[in-house]
């Protein structure tokens, strides 16, 4: 039994003093050190970080996913290019002053960062500094900056209000019309004595410059509270003013518009859900989702104190469908157990719970998109032309997918049939029922699959018109069972795809033949009595064929010689 017990002890031992190796991990950057410890990456040094042209080049990058906040250390003059780009459960950055600079993307797909503060000192924010950090809310850049690269704050889709401090006369802003969010819905504060300069100097930039910011006061207030070392939260707070003429008011409050963020799926703007028609009830549902996975879906956040809130115990939600256009609310939002699930675009707001902690509502965090797919109808025993720039998958048992993988001649030579096809791929959708069906296109991840496209077969995205064929260029139009000659231009909606051949004497019509026809030739006809055959241009045969040529019976492709 002592020899078990100190077995026991010594593993323990080992297992400790593992762990704790495992708990910091150290590298060296530049003029830098850099540390991990239990999620928090410190840097520390004297002078500038080094970059990092791809992430794979960054030591800790195996780590990324672990970290919940950066912490740099006086000391540290610049931070490198791309140093914490894509650090998604990062939600808290501490920088000193004394940084002078903050180079490319630096913090690029940080979703998670709600806010940063940027210190006095610092005098250029590199080229997409925090491109898509769809999180931050607002952003103070201090007076000593004098270069914002291009695309700094690119799809930073959840900040509405900018305080600029800068003079505008030492100021230069790379492509400032692409930062922010789009349709100048980002205000940005600005002096009023800077004003406008501002509105001349940098009339492309994608804000509303408004002149009412006031001077920073030049003197630090020191607050104190009642927070106890180990406590989330504080009730009383209060400080000395400075010797200048001033006043102070203050407020604790836990506001959720100020505070919180709700989102849905991972946050971002635009974020899709497919969803289909319900089995019972009328009605949608989720594909692919039980109402409990749905749930799990929203979250709401504290960004003050950096924690998750409880779903009934500090808030509840309510959805609220957006005109498409202009983007504002339809109606009051439902609550999400009453939801439908309705295709649309959506959006998300947070509201607390009349015994919690927090008061006030969210604004709308992010958007989602509910869709079942494209909807197409094709008549019974005929084809459509489709294109897409994504990949798009059927479910419907009579509906198959084609694309033309060659011309020759007065004939098209249709792929063999699948059940996916690659984005912007011209394609062919056929209905092999007995009736007119609207057929649902799904997108779905790129097919794994080599395809080859005949040049000649084109497709659009926009409505478009086909111009007449040319001595040189002849183009044909579809007409549900086969390609017929364009004498004049001729106008398509969006998502179609045509022909335009300019080889060989021009035909009238170009047919559909299948490419693997020649492989099921010699069939035994008299084994074939009892069914449908159909010709290639979907015309029901009233008996056996017996001219030579490819038909069509019960859905199999038939030659007969």
């Amino acid at each position: 039994m002592k020899t078990i017990s100190r077995y026991i002890m010594t593993l323990a031992l080992l297992i400790t003093a593992v762990t704790g190796a495992w708990a910091q991990t150290q590298w060296e950057s530049g003029d830098c050190t850099v540390t991990l410890n239990n999620g928090t990456m410190t840097v520390s040094g004297n002078g500038t970080m080094a970059d990092y042209l791809d992430n794979s080049d960054r030591p800790w990058d195996g780590n990324s996913g672990d970290i919940t906040s950066v912490v740099v250390e006086s000391g540290v003059t610049s931070l490198g290019f791309n140093a914490f780009s894509s650090f998604s459960t990062m939600t808290s950055v501490t920088l000193p002053e004394g940084l002078t600079a903050i180079g490319g993307i630096a913090f690029s797909y940080c979703s998670s960062l709600p806010s940063i503060t940027l210190p006095s000192g610092l005098t250029a924010i590199g080229a997409g500094a925090f491109i898509s950090c769809s999180s931050l809310t607002s952003v103070t850049i201090p007076s000593t900056v004098t270069s914002i690269g291009n695309n700094a704050f690119l799809f930073c889709s959840a900040i509405s209000d900018v305080n600029l401090y800068a003079n505008p006369d030492n100021l230069t802003w790379g492509d400032s019309g692409m930062d922010f969010k789009s349709g100048k819905a980002t205000q940005c504060h600005v002096l009023a004595e800077h004003l406008s300069t501002y509105q001349n100097k940098f009339s492309s930039a994608n804000v509303t410059f408004v002149g009412d910011l006031q001077p920073l006061a030049t003197s630090t207030i020191e607050v104190t509270t009642n927070k106890a070392e180990n406590d989330t939260v504080f009730t009383e707070a209060w400080f000395n003013m400075p010797a200048f003429d001033a006043t102070a008011e203050y407020e604790l409050v836990r506001d959720m518009s100020i505070q919180m963020t709700a989102t849905m799926g991972d946050g971002t703007d635009g974020v899709r859900y497919r969803v289909k028609k319900a089995q019972q009830g009328g009605g949608y549902e989720p594909a692919g989702l039980d109402m409990m996975q749905v749930l799990a879906l929203v979250a709401v956040n504290d960004g003050i104190e950096q924690k998750a809130l409880t779903q009934d115990q500090d808030y509840y939600c309510r959805i609220y469908k957006l005109d498409e256009q202009t983007l504002q609310p339809e109606g009051d939002g439902v609550m999400l157990y009453d939801f439908d699930f309705a295709p649309g675009l959506y959006a998300l707001k947070a509201f607390a719970q009349d015994d919690s902690d927090y008061a006030g509502e969210t604004a709308f965090s992010n958007t989602f998109k509910l869709f079942m797919g494209y909807e197409v109808e094709v008549a019974a025993k005929e084809f459509i032309t489709y294109y897409k720039d994504e990949p798009l998958y059927v479910e419907d048992e009579a509906a198959e997918l084609y694309t033309i993988s060659s011309v020759n001649g007065d004939q098209a030579v249709l792929s063999d049939r699948s059940d996916a096809m690659p984005s912007n791929t011209p394609m062919l959708v056929y209905n092999k029922s007995n009736e007119t069906k609207v057929i649902l296109l799904i997108p779905c991840a790129e097919p794994d699959m080599a395809i080859t496209v005949a040049p000649e077969f084109q497709g659009t995205l926009t409505a478009t018109t086909i111009a007449a064929s040319t001595e040189g260029q002849t183009n044909y139009a579809f007409n549900g069972k086969a390609f017929v000659f364009v004498k004049n231009d001729l106008a398509i909606g969006a998502n179609k795809a045509w022909l335009s051949v300019n080889t060989g004497e021009p035909s009238a019509r170009i047919t559909l033949v299948f490419e693997d026809a020649t492989k099921i030739a010699n069939t035994n006809l008299t084994n074939l009595t009892n069914g449908e055959w159909y010709d290639l241009n979907g015309r029901k045969l009233q008996s056996v064929p017996t001219k030579k040529g490819v038909y069509l019976f019960n859905g199999k492709k038939v030659v007969v010689k």
